[in-house]
């Protein structure tokens, strides 16, 4: 809760109390979690996958809150500028759980402001969109960016095709576009001669609509 109030460096000593190496988790993973119910909570846990392993393997679930509190971790040392430090949380985050979809996010976002390997970069980039593909939607220019620099156009056209039709086909229960991620629209811009034609012609009643 204390991070929801932007209270994040004391949230830090609590995240870093449930990873410690030397503390076991003393809770019952069959308690009621609920802070599933705050969006900025929910999006970097899945309560879902949680309760249904509290239910049959426990110590799983324990280690869920553990690699979601390394997570946290990673986060604010990324936002305070330590990315060295962020990588180590995230990394550490997914070796405990190989499928924590946040920290294959960050992870991806961290890599590429350390200017790591295309190829590193790649691997968490795919697991991030392969684990949750809305994830393509803020990844893309990352994606596109690594997959162009080792040559792969053709890699490159179907990330930029399937970020086109993503949006095509989902929308706010209004009808309303999604939001457009800034980065995503300008290396589609940028890239626009990889599209299918048709494809093409749909961005740019896309972007019409973004702005009528």
């Amino acid at each position: 809760m204390l991070w929801t109030f932007d209270a994040k460096p004391e949230s830090v000593i609590l995240f870093k109390e449930i990873v410690s190496q030397n503390k076991a988790l003393e809770f019952n993973p069959k308690d009621g979690v609920l802070s599933h119910r705050i969006r900025e909570l929910s999006d970097m846990f899945s309560y879902g996958d949680y309760y249904r392993l509290a239910l049959k393997e426990e110590k799983r679930a324990a280690e869920m809150i553990q690699s979601c509190a390394l997570t946290y971790l990673g986060v604010y040392a990324f936002e305070t500028e330590e990315a060295i430090k962020a990588k180590e949380y995230l990394k550490e985050a997914l070796q405990i759980d190989n499928k924590n979809v946040s920290a294959h996010r960050w992870l991806t976002e961290v890599l590429n402001s350390l200017s790591a390997s295309k190829t590193e970069i790649l691997h968490v980039f795919y697991e991030a969109i392969k684990l949750y593909p809305p994830n393509l939607s803020h990844l893309l220019p990352i994606g596109v960016k690594a997959e162009l620099g080792k040559k792969n156009i053709k890699k490159a056209s179907t990330l930029l095709n399937h970020w086109v039709l993503f949006h095509l086909r989902v929308r706010e229960p209004s009808g309303k576009l999604l939001p457009l991620h800034q980065g995503s629209l300008k290396i589609l811009n940028d890239n626009k001669h990889l599209l299918k034609k048709w494809i093409s012609k749909e961005f740019e009643k896309m972007k019409n609509e973004m702005v009528s």
